[in-house]
């Protein structure tokens, strides 16, 4: 029974100490998001909106996400494909 007990203890530590691995793994991957849309960089909303939240998303992250724009349908297909597009894993 103790043999058990031993085995059971063993198990449980081992599983504490590759989920605390697992973690330390996870948090070092970097992550790229695509953001395809239809307006040059010029526009109002990609000037204003759009480039400063990415260059915000990436600082605070400390650069583990990166966000990769595409503008004025860089990645083809027309306006109303965008949300396919994001929905097949495109963009």
């Amino acid at each position: 029974m103790q043999i058990m007990k031993r085995r059971t203890a063993l198990a449980a530590l081992g599983a504490a100490v590759s989920t605390l691995f697992a973690g330390t793994a996870l948090a070092q991957q970097t992550v790229t998001l695509r953001l395809h849309q239809f307006l040059p960089p010029q526009a109002a909303i990609p000037a204003k909106a759009i480039i400063p939240w990415a260059k915000k998303v990436e600082a605070e992250s400390g650069g583990r996400i990166k966000v990769q724009l595409f503008h004025a349908m860089q990645m083809g297909g027309t306006p109303p494909q965008l949300f396919d597009q994001a929905r097949d894993g495109v963009a």
